[in-house]
């Protein structure tokens, strides 16, 4: 339900350090450690703050995201971050297709704005997708990728939610 990643990594980023608090002394988690689009940062933070439960969550994202995607790494986070409030992450984890809920028009809105976003980014995922760092490269070529997904998916969504199903 969150695209972007940021929401995710925001709440492992929040609820990692409270382990300790709980009595534990570390996590099995039970994910696919293969889920890094569009980037590693739910897991990265995971595996800092296990170790470091003071770790400056900020200072790492944008570090890690930089480290990831080369000086615009700041840039990439502002991006995913435009993502993750367009899907409205939290309203669509609690969703159930089928039922008499209200949808909210800024749902409906925030989807087409992720389609504009990703359009406005375009221009940026492309220069950056020729960097002479294959790291860099490697990441700017899969966040295309992962745009044309969120398109799609936001299509899809909206679709859905406004009853066109076959469309949907």
């Amino acid at each position: 339900d969150d695209p972007g990643y940021m929401a995710v990594a925001d709440v492992v980023a929040e609820d990692t350090p409270i382990l300790a608090d709980i009595g534990l002394n570390g996590m099995v988690s039970d994910q696919s450690q293969r889920v890094f689009l569009p980037s590693g940062l739910p897991m990265a933070v995971l595996a800092q703050k296990l170790w470091n439960r003071n770790l400056d969550y900020d200072s790492f994202a944008d570090d890690y995201l930089c480290s990831t995607f080369g000086p615009e790494g700041d840039r990439v986070r502002g991006y995913l971050q435009q993502i993750t409030e367009g899907f409205s992450a939290h309203w669509l984890s609690t969703y159930h297709p089928g039922s008499d809920a209200a949808i909210p028009a800024e749902v409906i809105s925030g989807l087409r704005e992720v389609r504009e976003r990703i359009d406005a980014f375009a221009p940026v995922m492309e220069e950056n997708r020729g960097s002479g760092n294959p790291v860099h490269a490697r990441s700017w070529a899969y966040l295309e990728c992962h745009a044309e997904m969120c398109r799609i998916l936001s299509h899809a969504i909206e679709a859905e939610l406004t009853g066109q199903e076959e469309e949907a």
